[in-house]
Order: C-alpha cells, then structure tokens, then sequence
C-alpha cells in the first residue's frame, strides 16, 4: 500500500525552484498536510520534501484537519501573518476567515463565493505575487 500510496503523489516539477526564490525573499515555509504523522513522514522522506520546508506539520498531529477553522487560528498562533496556497477553495476560505493571505492553485474549477486573495495556475506565478 505505501508505494502505491507514494507514486500516487506527484509532486510540483516547480516546487524546488518556487522554494528557492521564497526562501531568498526570507520567507519561512511551512508544509500542512491531513496525512498522518507517520505517512506524512514516509511522503517527506521518500519524496526529499525535508530541505525544502521550515517545519512539516501532520494536521492530525495538532488535532485539527484543514477542513477545521481552528487549525488555521492555530497555525496564526505559531507563525503569525500567514499566506496559504492550496487548491481547494474551502480551505482557503476557512484560512481567510483567519486573517491570512490566500493563493488559489486552480486545478479545477468550484462553484462558491468566496473570493481568493489571488489566483494561479502555475505555482512559478507565486513569484509575482510574494
């Protein structure tokens, strides 16, 4: 199940680079994630996320999930002004509703009303907005 599970997670051909330019602009990164620890773990390892990312954070761990506003007020708690980039609108809105600054990372399109801070569909636009 673990491989299966970890060649199912493609990861952003551009993340490296993205993480790069944010890390010389002097912004901490933070990876959220719904795995548990443990997955999350193998994911991070397996996929060389480590060097890449401040700290990794298994919601679960904290007892919320991103569907939870709570984790988000939490998350303000640790780290302070936040900018959150995902690709569901839910979570950015409840990340909103929180104060942070929201990207959405457009894969598909949803119906709401809530209106992201911005809006990409390429994670190398994140270099054009932060």
């Amino acid at each position: 199940g673990r491989e299966e599970m970890l060649k199912g997670i493609a990861i952003d051909p551009k993340l490296r680079e993205v993480v790069a330019y944010l890390k010389r602009k002097g912004y901490p990164l933070v990876l959220f994630s719904d795995f548990p620890k443990a997955w999350l773990d193998l994911i991070v390892e397996k996929k060389n996320l480590r060097v890449l990312f401040d700290q990794v954070v298994a919601t679960p761990y904290w007892g919320y999930l991103k569907n939870n506003p709570r984790l988000y007020e939490e998350a303000r708690k640790q780290f302070g002004d936040c900018v959150i980039v995902d690709d569901k609108l839910k979570v950015l809105e409840l990340a909103g509703k929180s104060g942070m600054e929201t990207v959405w990372k457009k894969t598909i399109e949803e119906e709401t009303s809530f209106e992201p801070d911005h809006v990409i569909r390429y994670l190398d636009e994140l270099k054009g907005i932060l």
